[in-house]
């Protein structure tokens, strides 16, 4: 484990872990106090320094088009097919479900990388959980992960876009294809260009009152709200 670069993603800064001989301490940003692991400093920063610590925000997000989606669900098979070597729905990172507001609609399910990353906070394993450096994208480690599920309940959004693999008994979510040179597979495979990554996230009802007037000539209810995912 890099510990400098665990650290950085704790606490939001770089250089806050220290190297002793053949010990790493966890330095505190907001205070003089040093940690044996990154378990106690979270917990510290949580107890003692609540509302100081703000994680790294995503720098990259997915956004979807439902207007675009024809459910054909090629994304899905191929985050599958990526990450699993299996053509799997259950073992897919993003989902296609019928928008229940609108049926005419298809509406992808992805992690939204969300600035406040409650899976993040509520995960009990030491590193299980990490902030990639470079995306900032909320990341699982597999070898760390003991499928005990807090994550997937401290989501706020039902269905969570975090999922279990059953057999393998470990949590997995999307990760931005962090390690793929090309970006997230789901966006360069969808044939409609219904997946994008963007810098700066928008709510998908909000630009959907836009795109669904565009493509059917009718406004949608501006008072309508932001359904959970």
């Amino acid at each position: 484990m890099a510990a400098s670069g665990v650290a950085a993603a704790v606490v939001g800064v770089s250089g806050c872990a220290e190297q002793e001989g053949t010990t790493t301490e966890f330095a505190c940003p907001y205070c003089d106090e040093s940690f044996e692991s990154e378990t106690e400093l979270k917990d510290h920063i949580n107890e003692e320094h609540s509302g100081e610590f703000e994680p790294p925000k995503a720098s990259e997000f997915l956004e979807v088009h439902p207007e675009k989606c024809v459910g054909c669900e090629v994304c899905v098979l191929a985050c599958s097919s990526y990450h699993e070597n299996a053509g799997s729905r259950e073992l897919s990172r993003i989902n296609v479900d019928v928008d229940p507001l609108e049926p005419e609609f298809f509406r992808q399910r992805v992690c939204w990388q969300c600035d406040s990353p409650e899976c993040y906070y509520a995960c009990p394993i030491e590193g299980a959980m990490y902030i990639d450096e470079e995306t900032g994208a909320r990341c699982i480690d597999s070898e760390k992960c003991t499928g005990c599920g807090d994550c997937v309940e401290a989501c706020p959004f039902n269905p969570s876009p975090i999922k279990m693999d059953v057999d393998e008994k470990v949590a997995f979510k999307c990760d931005l294809c962090k390690d793929r040179e090309d970006g997230p597979i789901c966006v360069e495979m969808c044939p409609r260009n219904a997946i994008e990554v963007k810098e700066e996230w928008e709510p998908v009802y909000e630009r959907m009152d836009i795109d669904a007037e565009e493509l059917t000539g009718y406004m949608q209810d501006p008072d309508r709200q932001e359904v959970e995912q």
